[in-house]
């Protein structure tokens, strides 16, 4: 596994979120990443703008996939 972050300096900086949420999407990105890569890589990407307020949780894997059934009903979320 490899962690990046672009955050350039020690700036603190408040999240206005659902706290369960918060915890459970980057935590169930990560476990079916781990899941479901049985070899390969796995990339956990963290970007922050502070001029454009928010952060962006990333996970990128050489997993199997998501199963083009269930793909449509994802909810992508943003600024959540």
């Amino acid at each position: 596994m490899h962690y990046n972050n672009n955050k350039k300096d020690d700036t603190i900086f408040q999240v206005n979120a659902d706290k369960a949420r918060l915890s459970q999407v980057p935590s169930n990105l990560l476990s079916n990443s781990i899941k479901f890569t049985k070899n390969g890589t796995i990339l956990i990407n963290l970007d922050v703008s502070h001029n454009q307020k928010q952060a962006i949780v990333s996970v990128k894997d050489d997993g199997q996939g998501i199963d083009t059934e269930i793909l449509p009903k994802l909810l992508l979320l943003r600024n959540f």
